[in-house]
């Protein structure tokens, strides 16, 4: 992951490096406002297309709710939403236990407050007690990482 990170960059900046370093510097700060500017627009063009999230919270989104239809669910609390949710076991990978507080937004296995966007074990929360995803979107469990803001 580092290495083609850091052969991206340097593709990237590859004939700017030859260049004094004023001059790189001021030719990587609009290399980097261009990125920005264009991330911008594209976000505003998902808005005015009415999307809620951004295209990579979809994506995941999506790939956990896949993942969220093999999920036991165990309901610990009623009141204060706490679950136990063992993960469907797939290869090496799930066959654990994580304990969801819904309440709380907080998830055993972090991705929840890490990602800013619901697990697949909140998500197999959710379904079991019967939250739609708009539900838990209008609780702000969305983050402002992946959550369009249309202001």
């Amino acid at each position: 992951m580092t290495t083609n990170m850091a052969m991206s960059w340097n593709n990237t900046i590859k004939e700017s490096k030859k260049l004094p370093i004023s001059t790189l510097v001021k030719a990587l700060y609009y290399k980097v406002v261009s990125y920005f500017d264009q991330r911008r627009m594209e976000i505003e063009k998902q808005v005015v297309d009415g999307n809620e999230l951004t295209k990579h919270a979809n994506k995941v989104m999506n790939k956990w709710k896949e993942c969220a239809t093999g999920h036991h669910v165990i309901k610990i609390d009623r009141n204060t939403w706490v679950f136990e949710v063992m993960t469907m076991k797939r290869g090496l990978k799930g066959g654990k236990k994580q304990i969801v507080r819904l309440q709380e937004c907080i998830c055993t296995c972090n991705k929840w407050q890490t990602y800013q966007i619901p697990c697949s074990r909140v998500l197999a929360c959710c379904a079991n007690v019967g939250l739609q995803q708009k539900s838990f979107e209008g609780m702000a469990f969305l983050g402002r990482f992946f959550y369009i803001d249309s202001r």
